[in-house]
């Protein structure tokens, strides 16, 4: 009787102990790796005044007023850079790509009235390839008519587009991140590639250039 007893307890000891020694699985986790998830890009666009340019460690640092947010952008070989100067709207032919601005400008609209016209060069190509889809504001196309002004969207719509003593015209020449100083406005294509935003295209505005503003010369 003593035997079976003193069995009995041994079992249950060795039972106990084998269970302590057993390994914890621990749940399959729903998150990806950090590794897997390393390489995500995500499509930033960023507009604002330039408040430091640092050549050295290829960097811009940009001020959004309406948010109020700053952003630092990092400058690679793969950088695109334009810049836009003031011009006469006699520089505008049929054929050319543009983006046009101004108040109560919505998607889908077949008459607009312009309060900027940018002729859209070198960067244009992208913008018709698609691949720049993050202006939402205004409508993007090519020019077929300049008397009266019409152009062809992306989309295949035509936009009759009426312009007045207040429209301003500009357009895009090549440029370079030297050509950038404290207090142009730019327009930034960016990617997140880590902790960094990194530019695909800069355009660049000259401070006096301003964005559909009436400008004060005669």
């Amino acid at each position: 009787m003593i035997n079976n007893r003193l069995a009995s307890i041994a079992l249950i000891a060795l039972t106990v102990l084998f269970t302590i020694q057993l390994p914890v699985h621990a749940a399959p986790s729903a998150t990806k790796p950090a590794a897997t998830q390393k390489g995500a890009k995500k499509n930033n666009r960023i507009n604002g005044k330039v408040t430091a340019v640092d050549t050295s460690a290829g960097t811009i640092t940009i001020l959004d007023k309406k948010t109020n947010t700053t952003s630092v952008v990092t400058i690679d070989g793969k950088t695109k850079f334009a810049k836009t100067k003031e011009v006469a709207f006699s520089t505008f032919a049929i054929g050319d790509h543009v983006a046009i601005g101004g108040k109560g400008i919505t998607p889908g609209a077949t008459s607009v009235t312009a309060g900027r016209i940018t002729l859209e060069s070198p960067l244009a190509d992208e913008t018709k390839n698609g691949k720049n889809k993050g202006n939402k504001r205004g409508v993007q196309g090519t020019i077929v008519t300049l008397a009266p002004l019409s152009i062809t969207t992306d989309d295949g719509t035509t936009v009759s587009v009426t312009t007045d003593a207040t429209t301003r015209y500009f357009a895009q020449a090549p440029a370079t991140f030297t050509d950038v100083v404290v207090g142009d406005h730019v327009q930034v294509n960016a990617k997140t590639k880590g902790a960094s935003l990194v530019a695909g295209e800069v355009t660049i505005a000259p401070a006096k250039a301003g964005h559909g503003k009436k400008k004060s010369d005669g």
